[in-house]
């Protein structure tokens, strides 16, 4: 598919809603990041604290490839469940006691079964769909390639897990996927039509651009400051059909 190369000046980064489902900081597989990169139809899943599935569908008319990302808590994994119901007993338990009613006490009999709970947590589960342009998907595979996430892995000790989140030590790949997650990625509840997503490409940046009810947000490639000027000459872009429209 032949692209447009629009021109404007001083695109930038603005922050918007970002749908990324899969946990921040927890690369995906090798597996599946070699597959995108060549649009091969795949299920990979990988399982930790959450079970996270990167389902590649393949290519679209526009050639674009649609990828299915879920993620949910793993209470398949006896240390998560045991570890949701400590927390769950100390919360509970709290509060009974900010009501002076220190007679109640929680016992397992009051706390879901891990059967029920791995039921919930696959209801609950977070999912996007994300339709990757061929340069998109080579640059994060290229991102991946750097490993170089500084956040410490999380811990789990006595069923309870703990750790640690810095956004300034994010890896290469994850601020990436945040960045496209803006505008090439959606929520499937959100399928049928509420939010419109463009992507606008420049000779500098490419533009991804979220419409909801006539109001716009912007996230761009690069990282210069955006004015209003700039976010009317890409309104106008989109409206004249110059953009790529993804949802």
């Amino acid at each position: 598919m032949r692209k447009k190369i629009l021109t404007a000046a001083g695109l930038t980064l603005i922050i918007s809603t970002a749908v990324y489902a899969v946990t921040v900081g927890v690369e995906p597989p090798a597996q599946y990041i070699n597959n995108l990169k060549t649009c091969t139809k795949s299920t990979v899943k990988d399982s930790g604290n959450t079970i996270n599935e990167y389902t590649i569908k393949g290519k679209l008319p526009n050639g674009r490839c649609e990828v299915y990302i879920s993620s949910y808590t793993n209470f398949e994994d006896p240390k998560v469940y045991e570890g949701f119901k400590t927390i769950t007993k100390s919360f509970t338990q709290m509060a009974n006691n900010m009501e002076k009613d220190k007679s109640k006490q929680i016992t397992d009999a009051d706390i879901p079964t891990q059967a029920q709970m791995i039921e919930q947590g696959k209801k609950e589960k977070d999912e996007m769909i994300c339709k990757f342009s061929e340069n998109e998907r080579k640059a994060l595979y290229n991102a991946y390639q750097k490993h170089d996430s500084k956040n410490p892995p999380a811990k789990v000790e006595n069923g309870n897990i703990s750790f640690s989140f810095d956004s300034s030590k994010m890896s290469s790949y994850d601020n990436l996927m945040l960045t496209l997650s803006g505008g090439v990625c959606q929520n499937p509840n959100d399928a049928n039509g509420k939010y419109k997503k463009y992507a606008c490409e420049y000779a500098d940046t490419t533009c991804y651009v979220t419409e909801f009810k006539g109001m716009h947000s912007f996230k761009c490639t690069n990282d210069r400051d955006i004015d209003f000027k700039t976010m009317n000459t890409i309104e106008k872009h989109i409206n004249q059909g110059m953009c790529e429209r993804i949802f």
